[in-house]
């Protein structure tokens, strides 16, 4: 390769005389050598290749004839004619004229080589070649500064390692298997210095002229820029329709006919249905129309853009606004239509905001004008902007672009500056009540003043507005008012009543002193009429809560007027329940609209309970009455019930004593006994009766006394035990007592009463056979007793009297019996500091009665039995 270079770059010398020149130097040269090395003519053909390939053809045949006929005279001294000279003259001639056409063979190709290495280097492709074993042999400049392999560093390398592909990687193998150009699109390169380029190109096979492969020829180009471009196209393009979907924007093309050829955002149109049509087969109405097929034909002739301003009914039948610009394009024109109709209404809306605004502005300048108010406008630094009805102690002139605090220096206004100030820094409104004496007038006026911000678009403040209204009349009036109010409240005060007044919005205005001491609320203003309501705890009159909303100062702001409604109070003061008797009516303006309302409480406690002890007297009068009139029926039923029970056991004893008196009658011996028996029996009955009525009478008239000592209770049924079991012959009589009963203070006697009455009325009421039980049980400090029977029971309609003398069960009323054995027997057991009572015995029929008796406490036995063994 570095000896090709070096005879490329022996190129001829341009001037045909140099090259001549040359030539015979050349001759000179081989004929020496020749001349030298005789006979060894061979060399004679150096110079002519010499000459051939550095002067040319016809030096060339010229140092090829003296040479012949050159050398043949330097040796032999002749030159003869000889035909074999001539041979060899033709001869060198022909080698010269060879070496002419090779040199210029081969400077051809080696030029048609630099020109396509310099075609190579300068085309912005890059170009890499490979032979047929995948070894590169070509890199021009521009793809070995896209693989970054540099000069000569690739020579032989594989063409993997050369050229790093993504995607489709063996190109090259490709173009070989298939023996066609293969395409490269969307590949990424990365190159040996690490950058990334996308490629796009085609893989080419080299062939020879007799088909064979000679290498693959890859040509690429770097359109990572392109890629990035056509990205950010289609990227702008989605991002186009995107804002053309969103937006009030159609575009409309169309040929040099007007015929439609591409539609996009037709919002109200079909697409479909425009294309291939004019607008004369669309637009029905003939002035539109017009205006715009004469806007459209003035942009085709004219060939310049054009807009107008379209108000067009749609199909929906509604008419919208529209903006259309018309600009000729190649083959045709293209028309953007932009919907204005929000804008249009939009600027419909503003025209009349501002009208408004400028009514409003008008009529606040009225207002101004005729109001007693003084508006100053500042700026950050106080200097008056604005002036508005100033005060006639004020000029304008003396006012306008001076500062607030020069104007009035002569007053005392720091604090209102200090108030200026502030509001400056905060933002926030303030309003205060000023007192100045005027320079001029010498007057001493009051003023309320009301200071707040002023701001731009953005909320920044630049100025103040200050709003100045004189009230030195209206605080005199205050004043007066406040004298005449003081006067009313010490009136109000001193009545005994509580008052109550509030305003339209339910906010207390004034309560008298009886309000404050009853109820003990503050002496402050505006108390929320409804906090007071949650609070105190006031019911109706029928006892049932009262909600605050139908308080009679709540009615009353209504409208409605509440005469002498009653009311029950928890004073929270004291926490009794007082009663009160409240009238409200409501307070109207001269237009009749409620301003607020006053109400009058009354405490009537004193007489509600007053009518209540008058009606517990009434109630009691009542009862005692009825008692009376009971008492009366029961002496009435006594007498009755005491006639037939005293007539009976007479009758029989009087009958059976005349029968045995009788003379003329001779009684045995056992008929006369029987007869006396039934005497005595009947004088027993008799002489019970008689007892249980003295029980009764010594009850009532509280000398029923009972001698109580400490006694063991089963000494105590022993005692009476004979009694009972015939009192229950007809029956089973069973006695259950513990073994560890406790000794109790009773009269063995009137216990041996109390239960024979209670065996002897459930012998009476339970059927024969059945069972009557005595059991007991001690409890703490009492022993508990309970007689059961198998009967009938007791209705709960006569457990509330059953142990009331002269009371007899309702199922019983038939049966014998004065009705005194149970209120002898509740005598007997609360003389010995028990209680008697019926059990609940819902589990089994029949009826139970129980009473208790005092237990016997142990330092009590004691005493007890040394008294007795003392004795």
């Amino acid at each position: 390769m570095n000896y090709l270079s070096f005879v490329f770059r022996l190129q001829r010398p341009v001037s045909p005389l140099v090259r001549v020149g040359l030539a015979f130097l050349a001759l000179l040269v081989g004929t020496a050598i020749s001349v030298v090395w005789a006979p060894f003519r061979a060399f004679l053909i150096i110079p002519v290749i010499i000459s051939g390939w550095i002067g040319g053809l016809y030096p060339g045949v010229v140092v090829a004839v003296l040479t012949v006929f050159g050398y043949s005279y330097i040796v032999y001294g002749d030159v003869p004619l000889a035909g074999s000279l001539v041979l060899q003259a033709i001869s060198l001639s022909v080698v010269a004229a060879l070496t002419d056409l090779l040199y210029r063979s081969m400077m051809s190709a080696h030029s048609q080589a630099e020109r396509l290495a310099t075609v190579l280097g300068s085309i912005g492709d890059a170009v890499l070649i490979t032979d047929r074993d995948g070894r590169v042999t070509y890199l021009n400049p521009r793809a070995e500064a896209l693989t970054g392999w540099q000069e000569g560093t690739w020579r032989d390398a594989r063409v993997d390692d050369v050229l790093t592909l993504s995607g489709r990687t063996r190109a090259h193998s490709e173009a070989i298997r298939l023996g066609r150009p293969v395409s490269l699109e969307g590949v990424t390169l990365r190159g040996r210095d690490g950058k990334a380029y996308i490629i796009e190109g085609e893989a080419t096979p080299l062939n020879h002229t007799d088909g064979r492969l000679r290498g693959v020829v890859v040509a690429f180009r770097d359109v990572t820029d392109r890629q990035r471009a056509q990205d950010q196209l289609r990227q702008n393009e989605r991002n186009f329709r995107l804002a053309l979907e969103d937006s009030p924007v159609a575009v409309f093309l169309q040929d040099n006919n007007l015929r439609y050829q591409w539609i996009y955002n037709a919002r109200r149109r079909d697409p479909a249905s425009m294309l291939g049509r004019r607008d004369a087969d669309l637009v029905s109405d003939p002035d539109t129309l017009e205006t715009v097929e004469a806007l459209k034909n003035k942009a085709l002739e004219s060939g310049t853009a054009h807009h107008t301003e379209l108000t067009i009914k749609q199909p929906d039948g509604k008419y919208y606004h529209y903006l259309m610009y018309v600009r000729p394009v190649e083959d045709g024109l293209m028309t953007t239509m932009v919907n204005i109709t929000e804008r249009r209404m939009a600027e419909e809306a503003v025209r009349r905001s501002e009208e408004r605004l400028r009514e409003s502005e008008e009529r606040l300048s009225v207002a101004i004008k005729n109001a007693p108010l003084t508006v100053l406008t500042l700026d950050p630094d106080l200097h008056v902007v604005w002036l508005a009805n100033p005060h006639p102690d004020f000029a304008v002139e003396d006012l306008l672009g001076r500062r607030i605090d020069e104007v009035l220096a002569h007053l005392e206004i720091d604090s209102m500056l200090e108030m200026m100030r502030q509001v400056l820094e905060t933002g926030r409104s303030r309003r205060e009540q000023f007192t100045f004496t005027l320079p001029r007038s010498g007057k001493q006026l009051t003023w309320d003043i009301t200071i707040d911000v002023l701001r731009d678009g953005d909320g920044t403040i630049n100025g103040l507005t200050v709003a100045a209204m004189e009230i030195t009349e209206r605080i005199e009036l205050l004043r007066e008012i406040e004298a005449e109010r003081d006067k009313l409240q010490a009136v109000v005060d001193n009545i005994t009543e509580e008052i109550w007044v509030c305003d339209s919005e339910g906010r207390v205005t004034m309560v008298n002193r009886a309000v404050r001491e009853n109820l003990g609320l503050l002496e402050r203003d505006n108390l929320d009429l409804r906090e007071i309501l949650s609070v105190l705890q006031i019911d109706k009159a029928d006892g049932e809560p009262r909600p605050p909303a139908e308080a009679p100062l709540m009615r009353a702001l209504q409208g409605e007027t509440v005469i002498r409604a009653q009311e029950v109070l928890v004073n929270p003061l004291t926490g009794e329940r007082t009663y009160r008797e409240a009238s409200a009516v409501p307070l109207r303006g001269p237009n009749r609209r409620i301003n607020g309302a006053v109400a009058t409480v009354r405490d009537i406690t004193a007489q509600k309970r007053l009518d209540e002890y008058r009606t517990v007297l009434l109630e009691r009068e009542r009862k005692a009455r009825e008692a009376a009139e009971e008492a009366d029926a029961l002496k009435t039923q006594f007498l009755g019930m005491i006639s037939h029970e005293l007539r009976t056991p007479l009758t029989s004893i009087v009958g059976f004593a005349d029968t045995l008196m009788a003379e003329d009658i001779e009684w045995d011996e056992a008929s006369r006994n029987e007869f006396l028996g039934i005497i005595a029996d009947e004088a027993s009955k008799l002489e019970s009766l008689i007892t249980e009525l003295l029980n009764i009478t010594r009850m009532q008239s509280g000398t029923f006394k009972v001698d109580a000592s400490p006694h063991a209770f089963p000494e105590l049924i022993a005692g009476t035990r004979t009694n009972l079991e015939q009192l229950a012959a007809a029956h089973r009589l069973t006695i259950d007592l513990p073994p560890d009963l406790p000794p109790v203070q009773a009269d063995p006697f009137r216990i041996g009463q109390v239960l024979t009455n209670l065996v002897a009325n459930a012998a009476k009421f339970a059927p024969q056979g059945t069972t009557i039980a005595i059991s007991a049980q001690a409890h703490d400090e009492h022993l508990q007793v309970l007689v059961s029977d198998e009967g009938p029971g007791i209705a709960l309609e006569d457990r509330g009297h059953v142990f009331d003398a002269f009371r007899r069960s309702s199922l019983h009323r038939t049966a014998p019996g004065a009705g005194l054995g149970l209120a002898i027997c509740r005598a007997i057991v609360a003389a010995h500091g028990g209680r008697i009572w019926i059990e609940d015995n819902s589990q089994t029929a029949g009826a139970c009665i129980g009473f208790t008796l005092p237990v016997v406490q142990t330092g009590q036995l004691a005493h007890t039995r040394n008294q007795k063994e003392a004795t």
